[in-house]
């Protein structure tokens, strides 16, 4: 499964989808951010219709940004399925995909990076299986930097039933 394929037919224009990203760049950071002024902003992303959810984090002298690829915000009739997309760059002004990780059939949203006791790049989102307008499940998951790229997601264990798992302190 890759993203453009499924977002083939659909017309938007280039400018609409760097918006998107940039936007959610900066609600990203706006807590951050209040007080600095912006010196410059620019998309580093425009290839699916909708991208959304960023995380941004330094880890090794690089940058690492995921957000969630897909044709909409959310689509619970369980056609549109978003998947987790990773950049990555070593100076902030070039970036390159690093990753990209979905899950046959789940929808993948809102992905968080963090930083394990053990120093360890991990980055945790929530997959969500929706079936006739409804949430049928949804599981937050995890998945490790290995040497190249993340590897294999793996379900974490949580407490919660109502609330999403933003984020993830060690």
């Amino acid at each position: 499964m890759f993203m453009k394929e499924s977002c083939r037919g659909r017309q938007r224009s280039t400018l609409g989808k760097k918006r998107s990203l940039l936007l959610a760049i900066l609600l990203t950071f706006a807590g951050t951010a209040i007080a600095q002024p912006i010196v410059e902003s620019y998309s580093i992303w425009s290839e699916a219709f909708h991208n959304a959810f960023t995380s941004l984090i330094e880890y090794k002298g690089n940058l690492y940004c995921a957000f969630r690829e897909g044709n909409s915000h959310v689509d619970k009739t369980g056609k549109d399925f978003g998947t987790i997309r990773v950049l990555k760059s070593k100076d902030g002004g070039s970036w390159d995909s690093f990753d990209h990780i979905y899950m046959e059939g789940i929808d993948t949203r809102d992905p968080h990076f963090s930083i394990t006791k053990d120093n360890t790049l991990m980055l945790s989102f929530e997959a969500v299986k929706y079936q006739e307008g409804k949430t049928k499940f949804r599981h937050t998951y995890a998945s490790k930097l290995k040497r190249r790229k993340f590897g294999n997601p793996f379900q974490l264990q949580t407490d919660l039933k109502a609330d999403w798992l933003w984020k993830i302190r060690w």
